[in-house]
């Protein structure tokens, strides 16, 4: 399943900016979140406040899988990318709408995206027995100019 664009979250950028946020040594997660979930980058600034994230159930465990990250400089762009996450849904299916990055040494988010916009942006159903693997895009989270 290839991911929709990332949406950053405000406080995210802030903090990229100021230095908060490590992007080569902190721990970042990918965590799925159902349709209660109501994505807003401009006041959500915390992963715990968050409401809608799936229980662990069925494969998923709460609070994401652990994303490997990618920090490249390369003709004056700095590049930011994570590893494809992947859950290895068993027993019965999961349902979810959004799919969320945030940094677990400091519980700050980073960005969400749509799981399939091609339908809309409705709920996306996994069956199970089936390798969920979400394919970042090749231009990664976020891919910018040097300044």
């Amino acid at each position: 399943m290839t991911s929709d664009e990332w949406v950053l979250y405000d406080q995210f950028l802030l903090e990229k900016s100021n230095g908060t946020q490590d992007l080569q040594n902190d721990v970042f997660k990918v965590a799925l979140m159902d349709d209660t979930y109501v994505p807003n980058s401009a006041t959500d600034t915390i992963f715990s406040s968050l409401t809608g994230e799936l229980s662990t159930e069925y494969g998923y465990t709460e609070d994401g899988v652990t994303a490997t990250q990618i920090l490249t400089v390369t003709s004056g762009n700095v590049k930011w990318d994570i590893d494809n996450p992947q859950w290895d849904i068993v027993t019965s299916s999961i349902t979810f709408k959004y799919i969320v990055i945030y940094n677990s040494d400091t519980d700050g988010l980073v960005g969400y995206c749509i799981a399939d916009n091609t339908a809309g942006g409705t709920n996306v159903t996994v069956s199970a027995d089936y390798l969920l693997d979400v394919i970042i895009p090749s231009t990664g989270i976020f891919n910018e100019a040097v300044q």
